[in-house]
């Protein structure tokens, strides 16, 4: 989903419509685990006994996964900015404490970088108001 957002992000795209619509499916997925254990999955044979252990992505790789590289593309897109903030701020109201850390990062990070390339004031606190459709 986060390639579909960079995607619909490039200069030869501009699809920022795009990009709202795939960090919607990114906040769900990482809704639909804000509380499932991660990490490893064990593989079972019908007499219960774990006969694999396969790692998975944990928590904080899946977060970075789903907002890095998107976050470093939004920061012109005031629609991508403020949407990323509301599934963060979405997220955040669901997770255990111990999984707040990544998206209290991404969302510094997006305000410091918004903060950076804004060119005024109202401006960056339009790009920086949580907005669930991203457009106000």
């Amino acid at each position: 989903m986060s390639d579909i957002a960079l995607r619909a992000l490039s200069p030869a795209i501009n699809d920022p419509t795009t990009a709202v619509q795939a960090l919607d499916r990114i906040v769900q997925f990482l809704a639909a685990l804000s509380r499932r254990p991660l990490d490893a999955a064990l593989h079972r044979d019908r007499g219960g006994a774990v006969r694999l252990v396969q790692p998975v992505p944990g928590w904080t790789e899946l977060v970075d996964l789903g907002f890095t590289e998107v976050r470093g593309c939004a920061i012109g897109s005031p629609q991508v900015s403020r949407r990323m903030l509301a599934g963060l701020d979405d997220l955040l109201l669901l997770v255990p404490p111990e999984r707040r850390e990544p998206l209290l990062r991404h969302r510094e990070l997006l305000r410091q970088a918004v903060d950076r390339s804004g060119p005024a004031p109202a401006d960056r606190a339009f790009a920086l108001r949580p907005d669930r459709q991203g457009i106000g």
